[in-house]
């Protein structure tokens, strides 16, 4: 689910091929044509089919600079801010993932950020991103040309080596007022919080996981050998927003007839 998944959906659905060790000793194929069952399973149906030795991906072209970065609101503006990305993503395109990000500034502060991805023309992008980053008016605009690789890698203080993960989600039918006063009122220390968009129609296997409105709590913990026999002790707690606006997507699809079974 990462800021190229609207456009081109999920890595599941780009894989093209894998190269996979069997229970039995074999090594085989998986793509399309050869063991299409196979690959059908290791696309999302589920786990313990083999060990996988290599993966082959579709890529695509992005870049290399985009229109990104973040607007930053203070905590009081954070459920009209919410409203608006709830009603923003109906309309969004594609070519724009945006997340809804609870931070505590150096002070101390508490905030809301909403940080954007627009992977088409930056002309385009900043027509796109107009209402955001004109609502508030933020405290931050950051937003600007930037490298795709910069931004990608710009969540990746949030999830440091050295944690244990726990994710759980829900789904919403939309992010409704009563989702948005739950969102703020229940994240004391929230770090990370959104997804706006649809899934597109073709993107198939674990689109049905992503669908609609997603709102996931995540915490980390301490682990290794410094504090081995200790208790977890969590250290941040975070809400995700995704919306699906329109589109039913076609989830995981028929499996093929050799894998009925």
């Amino acid at each position: 689910m990462g800021r190229l998944a609207r456009r081109y959906g999920l890595s599941c659905d780009n894989l093209r091929a894998a190269e996979v060790v069997t229970a039995d000793g074999r090594v085989v194929r998986a793509d399309e044509s050869d063991n299409a069952d196979l690959f059908w399973g290791l696309r999302g149906a589920g786990a313990n089919f083999g060990v996988t030795t290599s993966l082959e991906f579709q890529l695509h072209r992005v870049g290399p600079e985009v229109l990104g970065g973040v607007v930053v609101h203070p905590l009081k503006k954070a459920k009209a801010a919410l409203s608006l990305y709830g009603e923003y993503s109906l309309s969004a395109p594609d070519e724009l993932s945006a997340d809804a990000i609870f931070l505590t500034s150096p002070d101390g502060d508490p905030l809301l950020a909403i940080s954007a991805c627009y992977i088409g023309s930056v002309e385009e992008g900043e027509r796109v991103l107009r209402p955001l980053r004109r609502f508030g008016p933020p405290l931050v605009d950051g937003i600007g040309p930037v490298a795709y690789t910069e931004l990608q890698a710009a969540a990746d203080a949030f999830f440091p080596t050295g944690l244990r993960y726990y994710g759980k989600s829900h789904f919403p039918e939309r992010i409704a007022d009563d989702t948005v006063e739950a969102t703020v009122d229940g994240t004391p220390m929230a770090d990370h919080a959104g997804g706006c968009g649809q899934m597109r129609e073709d993107a198939g296997r674990s689109a049905e996981h992503w669908r609609r409105c997603e709102r996931s709590r995540r915490s980390g913990a301490l682990q290794g050998d410094h504090c081995a026999g200790a208790p977890a002790v969590p250290l941040f707690h975070s809400a995700h927003i995704g919306y699906d606006s329109q589109v039913a997507p076609t989830g995981i699809g028929e499996p093929p007839d050799s894998a009925a079974r």
